[in-house]
């Protein structure tokens, strides 16, 4: 079983990955639409709502490409791990991506007051 240092790296490891790739789309200086910013305020909220169902279904092998990927930068080598880590890893994605998804939402709702 792997430890709670261990999960709380792999989720903290997978939520910076995609805020840093989120980060770099925002400081190209791109400009956003009205209608682009409310397209990805809704892309943002389906991804949690979908992750959601599949977190309350137990689907969790959903998106198990992240699950991987979170695991590798987390230090830990997906082959290695037995069924209740490779769970306890689908899980901790899971419920990262959730919060992740309604933060980047949350930002993209926000509208610039002058």
């Amino acid at each position: 079983m792997l430890t709670h240092d261990e999960i709380t790296r792999l989720a903290q490891e997978f939520y910076n990955h995609i805020l840093a790739r989120e980060h770099a789309g925002r400081a190209s200086g791109t400009y956003l639409t009205e209608d682009g910013r409310a397209a990805r305020t809704k892309f943002w909220a389906d991804v949690a709502e979908q992750t959601r169902k599949t977190l309350g279904g137990n689907t969790l092998d959903t998106g198990l490409w992240a699950s991987h990927a979170a695991a590798q930068m987390a230090g830990l080598s997906w082959p290695s791990l037995d069924e209740e880590e490779r769970y306890q890893c689908k899980e901790a994605v899971h419920r990262a991506g959730i919060d992740l998804a309604e933060a980047l939402k949350a930002r993209y709702e926000r509208r610039l007051r002058l």
